[in-house]
């Protein structure tokens, strides 16, 4: 008994070092592994296809090893069309057929195809920005998954908790195999090294949750201020103390006074609460929207609110009146209570 103990140790040994050196191995050939090493960022952009739905989601995932955070940016549809400009020659009737062809998942475009394509024009146009133009972001990386099962609701959201489910624990390692698997984007596909496909997949793995930040692209003036802060190095300062952030606090459930009494303790345990009225939202749980582009005013709400269940996700507005929003659901209408003394 004790000989086959002493076996299996060593054999665990054997693979752990065996995996480490492996890692070590891949990593040394990959050129997304030595950006990460010089704490330079990353972006990936990533295209889903959920079961049931039409045309895929479109992400921007920017990795910025500095602060280890990865901002998972959702761009809608009509935003990609506001932030494309045509590229030179694309104008006449033979680029828009191009266009048409390469965008369009009908006919003998396949869904991937057309993904890439949309994310390729949405690149160069986000980052062709004046003040993005100069940046070194390295060559951009492309990812489409056809997931049988995605979360519903807030698109960024949902792309955190799936990005979270399939990259995260133990079980990550039985999945590696499936999430290197190279799907069927044709001619359209860039020449992609293997190694920076798997150093990407063990940076997520690396990665906390809490380090996943949900955000839609921002509209207008905001979206260059947005993408910099998320590309730069931390930001320095922490929030006086005398600041309180600014909150409105909305219920979306279908009992009466959840806001009040969720502001209340809100306002108990820091929070400067402006607001309390109802609303509606597709969203199945509680969030707490950022809305001036500052994540870690909706982070700390989010602790002040007690509820696992609840995820942030910025979403600028460009007046806003309130620093963070938070949208109650059911999940979260019955908070936790007051600890002693507050």
């Amino acid at each position: 008994m004790e000989k086959n103990a002493a076996l299996t140790e060593r054999l665990l040994a054997f693979l752990v070092l065996a995996g480490v050196a492996g890692t070590w191995s891949a990593e040394s050939r990959s050129g997304l592994a030595d950006r990460v090493r010089t704490l330079q960022p990353v972006v990936t952009w990533m295209a889903v296809k959920a079961p049931g739905s039409g045309a895929p989601l479109l992400f921007a995932t920017v990795h910025q090893p500095e602060k280890r955070s990865l901002s998972i940016i959702h761009v809608p549809g009509a935003a990609r069309g506001a932030i494309t400009p045509l590229p030179r020659g694309e104008g006449s009737s033979e680029g828009a057929e191009r266009r048409r062809r390469s965008s369009s998942p009908s006919g003998n475009s396949e869904p991937a195809q057309a993904a890439l394509a949309a994310a390729a024009e949405a690149h160069r146009a986000v980052f062709s920005l004046p003040r993005l133009s100069h940046l070194d972001l390295g060559p951009p990386r492309f990812l489409y998954a056809q997931p049988r099962d995605f979360p519903p609701g807030d698109p960024p959201v949902a792309m955190k908790r799936w990005l979270a489910a399939s990259y995260g624990g133990l079980s990550f390692w039985k999945r590696l195999p499936g999430l290197l698997r190279r799907p069927p984007l044709g001619d359209c596909a860039p020449a992609e090294n293997f190694f920076d496909r798997l150093a990407y997949a063990l940076e997520l793995h690396r990665l906390p949750r809490r380090s996943m930040l949900a955000a839609w692209l921002p509209e207008g003036r905001g979206r260059e201020a947005f993408l910099l802060e998320r590309l730069g190095p931390p930001r320095r300062g922490a929030r006086p103390p005398d600041r309180p952030v600014s909150v409105e606090v909305l219920n979306a459930t279908e009992f009466k006074g959840v806001a009040m009494r969720v502001g209340k303790v809100l306002r108990l345990r820091g929070a400067d609460v402006l607001s309390f009225r109802n609303t509606d939202s597709d969203h199945p749980g509680t969030l707490v929207y950022d809305r001036t582009g500052r994540i870690e005013n909706a982070l700390q709400v989010l602790d002040m609110l007690g509820c696992p269940q609840a995820e942030a996700v910025t979403a600028v507005e460009e007046r806003p009146l309130v620093e963070v929003s938070v949208v109650i659901k059911a999940d979260c209408s019955h908070s936790p209570p007051l600890r002693g003394g507050e």
